[in-house]
């Protein structure tokens, strides 16, 4: 008489743990639309101290956002052009979320032009009264870009890393801006100070318990004979001049041994009270 319910008991055990091991904290895949068969590509995505995640990527000749918990989303946008036809196009957007929520979104935009135009946009965890808004805020107003725009948040602090344009159409220079303090801003290497213009590779970018940033990247000063000498740089709004210009920089490596594709990382550790 025991054998029925030892067995009816064993079969009631592997249910709970079975139940147990299923993913309640995965949801099915989702497909992301702002608008019925939009295609979005080229996603980036952020995740807040709530667990809400904050996408974006480009649609056709816009940049989205995107925002959601466990796949349909709770908010869509997307960014407006000040026209239509030839050169006005958004890409490579990119996003940070810090912990209560807020949202900052970057993105690259021509208006009518060949000239690219660093924009950022905030979108706050509640909505604004008059709602979001959608229009180009210029990063670096009376500036233009070439290709790096970079968005990063810890804790409440947010930076945008970008760069300005020289007359050859290659770097002149490196920028960050908080976008929590303006006190924080400054430049991270002037190419044309040292009569040079540059190319970026690929950066790393991280910010400590403390709110400073740190960068790093391959580049190279495009002067003399090709191949142009690689530099694996360091550096920091640790010290800054009174300009905010970074102070704290080393040049880890130089040669052109150095792989340009082979990535670069920053992680942070605590030793004493550095």
């Amino acid at each position: 008489m025991r054998k029925p319910w030892s067995i009816i008991t064993l079969l009631l055990v592997l249910v709970v743990l079975l139940a147990a091991c299923s993913p309640h904290t995965f949801s099915r895949p989702y497909q992301i639309h702002v608008t019925a068969n939009d295609e979005i590509s080229k996603p980036a995505i952020a995740l807040d101290a709530a667990g809400v995640s904050h996408i974006t990527g480009e649609t056709g000749t816009n940049v989205i956002y995107y925002r959601t918990v466990f796949g349909p989303p709770s908010k869509t946008l997307t960014m407006t052009l000040p026209g239509s036809g030839a050169n006005f196009v958004q890409f490579q957007p990119d996003i940070a979320v810090t912990d209560d929520g807020t949202a900052y979104m970057v993105w690259f935009e021509q208006q009518g032009t060949t000239d690219r135009i660093a924009c950022y946009q905030v979108f706050p965890a509640v909505e604004p009264a008059g709602g979001y808004q959608t229009t180009c805020t210029r990063v670096d107003p009376g500036y233009f870009a070439v290709s790096d725009l970079i968005v990063i948040a810890r804790g409440n602090e947010v930076y945008v890393i970008y760069d300005r344009i020289d007359a050859d159409s290659r770097v002149a220079s490196t920028w960050y801006k908080s976008l929590a303090d303006p006190n924080k801003a400054g430049e991270i290497n002037d190419y044309a100070f040292e009569y040079e213009s540059g190319w970026i590779h690929d950066w790393a970018v991280g910010i400590d318990a403390d709110g400073y940033l740190h960068v790093a990247y391959i580049d190279n000063n495009g002067t003399g004979p090709y191949p142009h000498t690689r530099y694996l740089t360091y550096r920091s709004n640790r010290s800054v001049s009174p300009d905010g210009r970074m102070l704290q920089y080393w040049y880890v490596y130089s040669g052109n041994e150095i792989d340009i594709v082979a990535g670069i990382s920053l992680a942070f550790t605590t030793s004493g009270s550095g």
